[in-house]
């Protein structure tokens, strides 16, 4: 037992298997009571027909605990709104060998990591273990076991379902990418990254001030033009060709002048200049956009670390603006926001 305990010792960061319900999104009654008070009362455009859409939650990195939140948030926009129904949430990546035909988006609710195949048990630490009695012991055996016979037959599908993926969406349908849905497939899976639109490089802030890139789109309009100041978990990502505004169509960024004004910044600007946490050599921090892929449709934002952020009437609207975009509805100018440089062949 102790040799097989002690191979998964150190993976107290993966999923735990258990993390997000596989049918239903469980929360406390008063959180969904506020998300409830949140949600807008109408589509913003009436849906062309009857859509669905599945929320798929592995996390096999990083867990995030608003992930059962922001799932059970969607499944409520829709079913007030009628822009859309989710049925089904799932963090079994099985789904993905099904016929997805059936539905007409998938909303990727901070998935990390592989996220296509399941993650092994999450252990505790050596000096945790040692407290442990015989049978909590043995039942942590027997997850590893578990674990470790599905592991292989899991591994052998991931293939076919990184194509189901990317097939989907670029047949016409759409992927709604939530927060860390950018965290993942960092170095082995190019094709995501170029359908996401970028990988994470970073957290380094959380109170920013926010500048409105495409004032005309109507996935904006419900900031009314203006700037405005959030709090939440800011990601920075990786200086790769998939992000960039000649790949995206950038709908909102940070602005690091006006955050490093904040009455608390998180941003600091230097007597040289320059401001705190930055990764990136052209000071470009996407917040969020939307993109084609094939004949479908992306859109990403890297709100909704915090549970906070699906109480909150303003980013809700903003949600179900994103996800009707990426239903086809509503539609919106998506082309990249930089016109790509010539290259000498077309010059």
């Amino acid at each position: 037992m102790k040799s097989v305990l002690r191979k998964f010792m150190w993976t107290a960061i993966v999923a735990v298997l258990v993390a997000c319900p596989g049918q239903t999104a469980d929360i406390k009654a008063d959180v969904a009571l506020r998300i409830e008070k949140a949600l807008p009362d109408a589509a913003i455009i009436k849906p062309e027909k009857a859509r669905k859409v599945l929320v798929y939650t592995r996390a096999s990195g990083f867990v995030h605990s608003s992930i059962p939140v922001g799932a059970k948030a969607f499944e409520m926009l829709g079913d007030k709104t009628g822009a859309f129904k989710v049925t089904k949430i799932t963090e079994d990546p099985a789904v993905f060998d099904t016929d997805l035909n059936e539905y007409d988006a998938i909303v990727l609710m901070s998935c990390t990591g592989d996220f296509l195949h399941p993650s092994g048990p999450r252990m505790p630490k050596k000096e945790d273990l040692a407290k442990k009695s015989d049978d909590e012991k043995k039942k942590l055996e027997e997850a590893v076991k578990a674990f470790q016979e599905t592991e292989k037959t899991s591994k052998e599908a991931e293939p076919a379902r990184r194509k189901a993926l990317l097939n989907f969406v670029a047949s016409g349908k759409g992927l709604i990418g939530i927060h860390a849905a950018t965290d993942a497939y960092y170095d082995h899976w190019t094709e995501y990254g170029e359908m996401i639109g970028g990988y994470f490089n970073g957290h380094p802030w959380h109170n920013i001030s926010i500048k409105i890139d495409d004032s005309a789109s109507p996935l904006t309009s419900v900031f009314e033009g203006k700037n405005f100041d959030f709090s939440d978990e800011i990601y920075t990502y990786k200086t790769l060709p998939n992000h960039s505004r000649e790949k995206l169509h950038i709908l909102l960024s940070v602005d690091l002048e006006a955050s490093s004004k904040l009455a608390k910044p998180d941003i600091k600007k230097s007597a040289d200049e320059k401001f705190s946490g930055e990764n990136r050599a052209d000071h470009d921090y996407a917040v969020a956009w939307i993109k084609k892929h094939g004949n479908g449709r992306v859109f990403y934002t890297l709100l909704g670390h915090n549970e906070a952020t699906y109480q909150n009437p303003t980013t809700m609207k903003f949600f179900l603006a994103g996800a009707q975009y990426a239903l086809g509805d509503l539609k919106a100018e998506d082309a990249p926001s930089v016109k790509p440089a010539e290259t000498p062949a077309t010059k």
